[in-house]
């Protein structure tokens, strides 16, 4: 029951989360070279790798300090430099969890 509920919302995130990749594609935030199902898959590993495996427990760090040298990094590799900007002053507004 709950891999299937996972995969009914997770087709509407997903495509919702494209769209927004796409906007920020189409307003100079992300660069234009960037497929987004390419990097919504490559976003969807990282996320799978840190919320759902121990792999990253032995750095003894918060998820918070995990999601910001991984996905956000990488998210930070398909930015331009306006998206930059944008990213960091995002990031400066999120508490660690």
């Amino acid at each position: 029951m709950e891999r299937k509920t996972e995969a009914v919302i997770g087709q509407k995130i997903w495509k919702q989360i494209q769209q927004i990749v796409q906007k920020a594609i189409n307003e100079g935030d992300f660069k234009k070279d960037v497929n987004p199902e390419v990097a919504m898959e490559g976003i969807a590993v990282l996320y799978s790798a840190v919320s759902r495996t121990q792999q990253f427990k032995r750095f003894h760090v918060s998820i918070h300090e995990i999601f910001l040298n991984t996905i956000a990094l990488y998210i930070r590799g398909f930015c331009t430099r306006k998206g930059i900007k944008e990213l960091d002053k995002h990031i400066k507004t999120l508490k660690p969890f």
